[in-house]
């Protein structure tokens, strides 16, 4: 084969692939972006008297859950990702922001932080998190298992190893109803762990 028809039969090779990859482009399915959410200001509490400060993190996930993509319980051992519905955030980003907002509404005080929060800032509290699972089943269902504790001021643990574990019914199995089943859950915690550094407070 001369040097002409050899560059010839490149060109169309090179032509075929990039028809092939711009049908693939057009065709391909767009992701959908998830976010989770704070409670309503409607929600807002009693302030604590005195005031109060809270830390929330460090927060810990599981490698399954830690990814972009959606993932959700199967069948059996089967764990289903999907790849195009993906959180618009990474999940440990996501939780500890929801968490922090939340409380900062519940407990009624802007001095609630993410960790790692600038040194220097006084804590009353720091909450720490080790979620074991927050997931749906293949009936829709939001899980959430995750172990908690409350470490006080001065460094010392003042609520150690509490465990929660809600269940919330999402309305479909559509993600986005999962995802806001998902939302209430995390509302769900938020509550506790806010009752929970009320009677700290009180007993000081």
């Amino acid at each position: 084969m001369n040097t002409t028809l050899l560059r010839r039969s490149h060109a169309m090779v090179l032509g075929a692939a990039l028809l092939v990859m711009a049908g693939c482009t057009g065709t391909s399915k767009p992701s959908t972006f998830y976010l989770l959410k704070t409670l309503p200001e409607s929600e807002a509490g009693v302030p604590v008297q005195g005031g109060v400060s809270v830390a929330v993190g460090p927060i810990s996930l599981p490698a399954y859950l830690d990814r972009l993509p959606m993932a959700a319980s199967g069948d059996g051992h089967v764990l289903s990702v999907d790849e195009f519905h993906r959180w618009a955030e990474p999940l440990k980003d996501g939780i500890s922001r929801v968490l922090a907002e939340n409380l900062a509404i519940l407990l009624k005080t802007a001095n609630v932080y993410v960790h790692p929060h600038r040194r220097g800032v006084p804590i009353d509290y720091q909450v720490e998190i080790a979620v074991s699972r927050f997931i749906a089943d293949v009936d829709g269902a939001a899980a959430f298992v995750a172990y908690w504790s409350i470490v006080g001021g001065d460094g010392q643990t003042v609520l150690s190893r509490n465990r929660s574990s809600l269940a919330e019914r999402a309305a479909s199995r559509e993600p986005g109803a999962v995802v806001a089943a998902q939302n209430k859950v995390l509302q769900d915690l938020s509550r506790e762990i806010a009752s929970e550094i009320r009677k700290l407070q009180q007993k000081k």
